[in-house]
């Protein structure tokens, strides 16, 4: 099986993006195929899209403003059996590649802020320790000391802090806000990854990237994407 999940990217407006997905092979498979389910993140108002379209290659069309993973169910003629593929929506015009080969060659050493709140630190650490595999140096808020601080840690190394990270399921937390503000008066650029169901951010964070993640599970994909991100800010 050659099968490959393809997509295309265009900005849109106010942060959304419109964007594409469709399989790519070999003539004689994509012949073979019935139809194909897109399974989208569930909050889409319908997150299972059947198309059945061969002469456009199974194309499906979207809009939205956050990355997630899209599970691909292939139905083939005759065949019981379904081919499942994964694809991690990537919402840029920039073509993958490796985040650790390409972080080194940018710069040494980049680090990056990661503020998260408490219901949400088993999922921060998972993402701190994908996001360190994919060569990014993370800066934790529970690893610093009792005497330090986000102000402290800029003013002494402004340089060893490129962009910030806040994690939210909970919107609520005050304390991110603080550490948006901090970040962005050192004029650092900022990313969200929003974990279960979107909710409306406050003002401050509504126009950063974001990540839309159901759990823990996806930590591997999203550290790529935001490692790749990150080296776009920079």
């Amino acid at each position: 099986m050659n099968l490959k999940v393809k997509q295309s990217v265009t900005p849109h407006d106010e942060g959304r993006w419109n964007w594409s997905l469709w399989l790519d092979g070999p003539e004689e498979e994509l012949d073979e195929i019935e139809y194909v389910e897109y399974i989208l993140h569930p909050t889409f108002p319908n997150p299972v899209e059947k198309i059945s379209d061969r002469s456009t290659n199974f194309r499906f069309d979207a809009r939205g403003w956050g990355e997630f993973s899209v599970k691909v169910r292939v139905h083939r003629e005759d065949d019981d059996e379904v081919i499942v593929l994964d694809h991690w929506l990537e919402l840029d015009d920039v073509a993958p590649t490796s985040s650790a080969e390409s972080i080194s060659t940018k710069q040494e050493n980049l680090r990056l802020y990661l503020s998260s709140g408490v219901a949400d630190i088993e999922f921060a650490y998972e993402l701190k320790e994908a996001l360190e595999h994919d060569g990014v140096d993370v800066l934790l808020k529970e690893d610093m000391s009792y005497e330090q601080s986000l102000e402290s840690i800029l003013e002494t190394q402004r340089r060893s802090i490129q962009a910030g990270l806040f994690v939210i399921s909970d919107v609520r937390n005050p304390w991110l806000i603080r550490d948006y503000w901090v970040l962005a008066e050192h004029k650092i650029s900022s990313l969200v990854v929003q974990i279960g169901e979107p909710r409306e951010l406050p003002n401050e964070l509504n126009e950063l990237p974001r990540f839309q993640v159901k759990d823990v599970s996806e930590t591997e994909q999203v550290a790529s994407s935001i490692a790749r991100r990150m080296r776009e800010l920079l």
